[in-house]
């Protein structure tokens, strides 16, 4: 048993308002272990349990300093003066300054729950003295607040023990028992409120196990020689999970937890030596899942000095002056000194200490970061910014948090921005003072900062005059060293708009492009460029036709040849509509790349099987009606002098295209001028081997055949010529018209590759986020789901003999009922897709997927008069495998093949299942798949549902590929709409009776 000593004076101070917040509250038993000597503090948080665990490997304490130092409040039992001295210093650790010598570290553990658990054993003073005992008690806050108890009326329950005694349920047991009985004597004094709540507390140690704690990771009693002090406290305070996160700040998206004691140890500085001390904070969650709230890798680092606009370092000294470097957008810092008027010759009350700061622009226009560290900056500055302040590499709280302006910089800026230029949001770092230099600097003793003294003044104006001086030299126009300022940041604002107008003419062009491919594709695909086609080949034959009728023989040779000259013309046009020429200098993304792609193929294939075989057709057909009117010279003649028309006409293009080349750059350099030259001379190179070709023949001794053979040759090379030099000289054109609008843009094609780059990744980014969260989201619901099903299962089984004999009551459990077991069959869908319940593979059937889907999509099915057709070779078909690598696949085969059949058809659709060979194939008689779309369905982020996301097939056929099967899009056949195909790899070359070895097994073989 122990007494509570303590003086009448200090009854005030335990108060829980001694203690400013949970933070606080853990910084300060975070302070006492560095005090102790510990190399690591660790607190571990089980919001589930309501237990908060913090404990260190300090000196730890003997029953004789927990009776004379720890239970004495509001003392200073760590400094010079106590009568014992200051704690014992290890031999082998370097004298470290005094944190806490307030005496408020049990208050701080008040604060935050009303019952503590204390298990310590104190440092040996040599290594060959025998183990301390270990001293374990118990202390129950609550009693305290008993009007008119006194102090010496509280018991606090202690038990010393061995040192390789285990500390489990029957030692806090016993201590409970004592505390209960204590507590019973005086419960009469305490309101009966006071009593339910004491006795409630209580409970929640009458069958508390420490032993599954003390196995954590970190510090431990566990070893017969170790040494340290362990904090139980439980029930903890409601404020704990609400500063964790409960309470947000919606600006910073930082928890009022993580401002506080995020920083614990100054981990900022370059050269600085490692913490003395290493803080954590774990949090726990059901899952096991463990995070370390104040890893100090979340901090500011050394390194985040190096991606800064600005970067200010040095001393104040004894006067107050500043004396140190500044360095503008990355430049060499020069030497400036801030000189402090309030100190008149005397030394400042605060003393000589450091600064380190970085400062970020608020626009990413005006900085020189680039744009993924200016967000990552930014980001981080929200959360974390401000400017702390360290005593002895030791936090002092609240300095540093971004609602704590102590400086008043916000105040001044919002006054005058021109003017006082910083912000406290856009800056990071440290003042740095020492318990000897600055003594006069005192925290106040409920950790709120430091008192408000002479010293304390005298650092504010300190600080508060060097920003304001600092910002008039550097950034305030007519500055001492605001020039170079003042010239950086216009040139960077002058890239930015560049860039922005550069991204504005890129997304017009891209549009433009977008929608007129669009239209293109559109009009191949849907067989409107072959009607056209079609079109005027019938209305050649109609003029052809009547021409024939005519009794003049010149009149008839005119209107045949211009019936021909007209129809060329509308299938010229025809062409030409439907030419879609990809912008250059421009990134386009994956899904206008595919569709320009699938535009080209589409392209081809009509000019092949549409617009060639209708020129050779109108060829032939007037041929043939020269020689039924008996003028085939003079028609052959005509169309010499259209090929010759039509090379005039393409040079006076190409000549025109150069032109507009000379004008895009009026001071064409000699490379210029150069490939200009080349298009010219390599066209009229062509131009004239054709000429002297065409000078070769005899027209009139061709046959049919031939003549329309070469009519077409001729014109396909002349026109194929003209355009391959006309793009050259456009691409040229179009490059030197970027160059003269853009100039800090010197690389079109890198620019294009990047933009590019720039878009995939940023699909791809899109397109991973929603996998992430939609796989987050399934593992949520089915663990929620799990324990929640148990728990109604459970209920609707007691309910069930009270239903039985209350006929009221029966009608209601027959609703719940039915209705949960409806619930629970579509719940038990999950199971199959649970790879952590299937630790071996298993066998599986074709039958077995088969009623999975069916069960799956029953509904879908019924309301869209569709229906799954199981195939005999199908459900006897069986392989080894995870079911949550294979049911995903048909799922999702299924779910697509039931969009595209109730779209298309308001009955009769069907969905097959079938197996061929070593093959699963999954088929339906829908509209099919276009053929532009058949090479990247499997890409990610390609979909032509409405709100696709394009990520099934991508993610079925990399599950299938990770255990080596494939899922490949079989060859359209007829009245088949689409055929997916799953196999394991390499199985055509398969043979009966070794199937197993692939893990695959063909019951019907």
């Amino acid at each position: 048993m122990a007494k509570f000593l303590t003086s009448a004076r200090a009854v005030d101070m335990l108060g829980r308002q001694q203690i400013a917040s949970i933070p606080t509250a853990i910084s300060e038993l975070f302070k006492n272990a560095y005090d102790a000597y510990a190399e690591e503090v660790r607190a571990d948080y089980f919001p589930h349990e309501r237990v908060l665990y913090i404990r260190d490997d300090g000196v730890g304490m003997s029953e004789r300093d927990f009776h004379q130092r720890w239970l004495t409040i509001a003392t200073g039992s760590k400094s010079e003066s106590f009568a014992s001295g200051p704690p014992p210093r290890p031999t082998n650790k370097v004298l470290r300054p005094i944190m806490g010598e307030k005496g408020i570290g049990r208050l701080a553990v008040a604060s935050i729950g009303p019952q503590l658990l204390l298990v310590t054993r104190a440092r040996e003073a040599t290594a060959s003295e025998a183990p301390t005992q270990t001293v374990v008690a118990l202390i129950q806050w609550s009693v305290f607040e008993i009007p008119g108890l006194t102090l010496d009326d509280v018991t606090i329950p202690l038990i010393t023990l061995p040192p390789d005694a285990p500390i489990d349920g029957t030692v806090v047991n016993e201590l409970f028992t004592e505390a209960l009985d204590s507590f019973t004597a005086l419960s009469r004094r305490a309101t009966p409120d006071m009593q339910e709540r004491i006795l409630a507390e209580l409970a929640e140690l009458e069958n508390f196990d420490p032993t599954p704690f003390m196995r954590l990771p970190g510090p431990s009693l566990s070893a017969r020689h170790s040494h340290g002090t362990h904090f139980f406290i439980l029930p903890i305070s409601e404020d704990l999970p609400a500063s964790l996160g409960a309470a947000r700040d919606d600006r910073t998206g930082a928890s009022p937890f993580l401002r506080l004691m995020i920083g614990f140890t100054n981990t900022m500085l370059p050269g600085t030596p490692a913490p003395e001390l290493k803080a954590h904070f774990f949090t726990h969650d059901a899952s096991g899942e463990t995070r370390d709230l104040i890893d100090s890798s979340d901090f500011w680092t050394p390194e985040d000095f190096l991606t800064v606009d600005h970067d200010i370092e040095g001393h104040f000294d004894e006067y107050g002056q500043f004396r140190g470097s500044v360095s503008i957008y990355g430049k060499p810092a020069v030497e400036h000194v801030v000189p402090w008027s309030g100190a008149r010759g005397s030394h400042s009350r605060c003393g000589p200490f450091k600064i380190r700061l970085g400062y970020v622009q608020g626009a990413s226009s005006e900085s020189g970061l680039s744009g993924e560290d200016f967000a990552l900056m930014s980001r981080k500055l929200n959360r974390i910014g401000g400017l702390y302040v360290f005593r002895d590499g030791i936090r002092i709280l609240p300095y540093g948090s971004s609602d704590v302006d102590y400086l008043n910089i916000e105040v001044r800026r919002t006054k005058n921005i021109g003017r006082y230029y910083f912000s406290y949001r856009r800056m990071f770092g440290c003042v740095d003072i020492t318990g000897r230099e600055n003594f006069a600097l005192q925290e106040k003793a409920g950790r709120e900062g430091f008192r408000e003294n002479a010293a304390y003044r005298d650092f504010r104006g300190i600080l508060e005059n060097f920003f304001i001086q600092l910002a008039a030299d550097f950034f305030k126009k007519g500055g001492s060293h605001a020039d170079e300022f003042e010239q950086r940041r216009a040139e960077l604002k002058r890239i930015e708009d560049a860039r922005l107008a550069r991204e504005k003419k890129s997304r017009s062009q891209r549009q433009s492009f977008a929608q007129a491919l669009g239209n293109a594709l559109d009009g191949i695909e849907s067989g409107r460029m072959a009607d056209e086609i079609s079109t005027v080949l019938r209305s050649w034959r109609s003029s052809a036709a009547d021409t024939m009728s005519y009794t003049n023989g010149s009149n008839q040779v005119r209107a045949l040849i211009e019936a021909e000259r007209a129809a060329r013309d509308a299938l010229d046009a025809i062409r030409r509509r439907y030419i879609v020429t990809r912008p250059k200098g421009i990134g386009l993304g994956a899904q206008l790349s595919r569709d320009f792609g699938a535009y080209q193929v589409a392209l081809n294939r009509v000019n092949e099987r549409e617009f060639l075989p209708a020129v050779a057709a109108i060829s032939q057909e007037l041929e043939a009606a020269g020689r039924t009117l008996g003028v085939l010279p003079t028609i052959q003649s005509q169309a010499r002098l259209q090929i010759e028309e039509h090379r005039e006409s393409v040079r006076r293009r190409v000549d025109a295209a150069s032109r507009e080349v000379r004008s895009a750059h009026s001071a064409s350099s000699d490379r210029v001028a150069a490939f200009i030259r080349e298009c010219l001379s390599q066209f009229d190179s062509t131009s004239r081997e054709l000429a002297a070709e065409l000078e070769r023949v005899d027209l009139g001794r061709l046959q049919e055949d031939d003549l329309h053979a070469l009519r077409a040759r001729l014109a396909s090379q002349i026109e194929h010529a003209s355009q391959h030099q006309l793009a050259r000289l456009r691409s040229l054109r179009d490059a030197l018209t970027e160059l003269a609008t853009f100039k800090e843009i010197t690389a079109e094609d890198e620019v294009e590759a990047l933009e590019e780059q720039v878009l995939a990744l940023q699909e791809q980014a899109e397109s991973e986020l929603e996998l992430i969260q939609l796989g987050t989201a399934v593992q949520i619901i089915s663990h929620e789901f799990e324990a929640s099903i148990r728990g109604v299962r459970r209920g609707l089984q007691r309910l069930r003999p009270w239903a039985r004999s209350n006929n009221q009551l029966m009608g209601v459990f027959t609703e719940i009922s039915t209705s949960f077991q409806h619930l629970d069959g579509y719940l038990t869908l999950f199971t199959p897709l649970q790879r952590r319940l299937y630790r071996q593979k298993v066998a599986i059937t074709g039958d077995d997927v088969s009623r999975f889907l069916n069960d799956l999509f029953h509904e879908r099915l019924q309301r869209h008069g569709i229906r799954i057709s199981t195939s005999t070779a199908f459900r006897e078909f069986q392989f080894l495998g995870f079911p949550s690598t294979y049911y995903p696949v048909f799922v999702n085969l299924i779910d697509n093949a039931l969009f595209w059949l109730g779209g298309s058809k308001s009955e009769g659709g069907v969905i097959s299942l079938d197996s061929k060979g070593s093959a699963m194939l999954v088929r339906d008689n829908g509209p099919g798949i276009p053929s532009r779309d058949r090479e990247v369905i499997f890409e990610s982020g390609f979909s032509r549902k409405p709100s696709g996301r394009g990520l099934g097939l991508r993610i079925s056929r990399a599950l299938l590929a990770r255990e080596g099967w494939t899922l490949d899009l079989t060859d359209p056949q007829p009245s088949v709409g689409a055929e997916f195909r799953v196999a394991p790899t390499g199985a055509s070359a398969l043979r009966p009776g070794i199937n197993s070895q692939l893990e695959v097994i063909h019951l019907a073989e």
